[in-house]
């Protein structure tokens, strides 16, 4: 018999607002670990969990870096709260004491087997698995069901669990932001302007996009992220069919971004303009679409920005205006578009882009 029991838990007494905002300061092992403890406790963190970003990589500071830049406008869950959660999790490496005395007493060897080390490339891959692997093991946890809201900080996407745990475990996923450019980490194994162009689809392009966008029947019977409204991605090496796929089983996406995005050509913003003029009744409209450092789109001549005027067609305040390109400086203030009609909303960001031979440089359209 237990003459002084232990103290009741004064966390549960408190509202569960107060219990959420406590909460957001454990580590994710800890978060993790309190969930296990009751059936109480693991309901009270998936309510808390909502809206999440992690940054995952090599060194701690990359990720504290990775959050401090993050300055993007999706982390907000429905009530328009900021997105609180912020996990960085370094992949585990060997302890520095050890790593010391390997190198001491590996010097000699290594100088003669140089030549066998893996190219970059290779090493380069190795450590985007590593990445993949320990994003996996938190997206997999079913305290995530209820993720609303989730920004992704890291160097790519390759590994196909990886693709396969989001698709099928973050049905309730409404926002989505993917940033794998980190311009402010300097990596030996990256070749030079790395983060700042667009990848190459032969050199980096992966199978994992399929999982992400339902890309054939296998996949798609597996998806249950089909409910995204907002979507940003920015340096991902995805084709254009895989990115018609995903975008067209989304239905309910209104708002999209996409950043050095190799998948964006002229076939894809045209199918794009063509599904919203088709599909009016069965998706909702795009509100914002923004495509910035896109290589494989091109706009030479007037008519090849037709897909723009589709886009706004048939939308409130544009039906039968004329539709023309202007500098983003010439356009109003941030603070004064709230009183601008409803035609002003409808604006495209074009950076960037080839127009003849000469950039088109900074632009947005607008409805005259």
């Amino acid at each position: 018999m237990n003459l002084y029991p232990d103290p009741p838990c004064w966390l549960v007494e408190l509202p569960i607002e107060v219990q959420s905002l406590i909460l957001q300061h454990l580590h994710w092992n800890s978060l993790a670990a309190f969930a296990q403890t009751s059936r109480c406790n693991y309901r009270l963190v998936r309510f808390t969990l909502s809206s999440l970003r992690i940054s995952i990589f090599h060194k701690r500071v990359h990720g504290l870096l990775a959050d401090i830049n993050d300055d993007s406008d999706l982390l907000l869950d429905q009530r328009e709260d900021p997105a609180w959660s912020r996990i960085v999790l370094p992949v585990h490496e060997r302890p520095a004491v050890e790593m010391a005395a390997a190198e001491a007493s590996t010097t000699t060897r290594c100088r003669k087997n140089r030549s066998l080390l893996a190219p970059p490339s290779v090493q380069r891959v190795r450590k985007i698995m590593k990445q993949n692997a320990n994003l996996e093991q938190i997206l997999c946890t079913p305290m995530l069901a209820e993720l609303s809201s989730l920004t992704v900080n890291t160097y790519g996407l390759l590994s196909m669990t990886l693709a396969k745990a989001m698709a099928g475990n973050l049905s309730r996923l409404r926002q989505l932001t993917l940033n794998f450019s980190h311009p402010y980490i300097h990596d030996p194994l990256l070749p030079p302007r790395y983060w700042k162009t667009c990848p190459d689809v032969d050199a980096e392009g992966t199978p994992a996009w399929n999982a992400l966008a339902g890309f054939g029947d296998q996949y798609l019977s597996a998806l249950k992220m089909t409910g995204l409204q907002r979507l940003s991605i920015t340096r991902a090496a995805i084709t254009s069919a895989q990115l018609s796929k995903w975008v067209g089983v989304s239905r309910d996406l209104c708002e999209l971004r996409l950043d050095m995005v190799s998948g964006v050509d002229n076939n894809f913003v045209e199918w794009l303009a063509g599904v919203q003029v088709k599909e009016r009744d069965d998706r909702c409209t795009l509100r914002a679409l923004s495509i910035r450092r896109c290589p494989g789109l091109h706009v030479r001549t007037v008519s090849d920005a037709r897909w723009i005027q589709h886009l706004l067609k048939d939308k409130p305040g544009t039906a039968g205006s004329p539709l023309k390109l202007v500098q983003e400086d010439t356009l109003a203030e941030p603070e004064q578009e709230d009183n601008a009609d409803s035609s002003r909303r409808n604006k495209l960001s074009m950076e960037g882009f080839n127009f003849g031979n000469r950039p088109l440089g900074v632009w947005k359209s607008d409805v005259a």
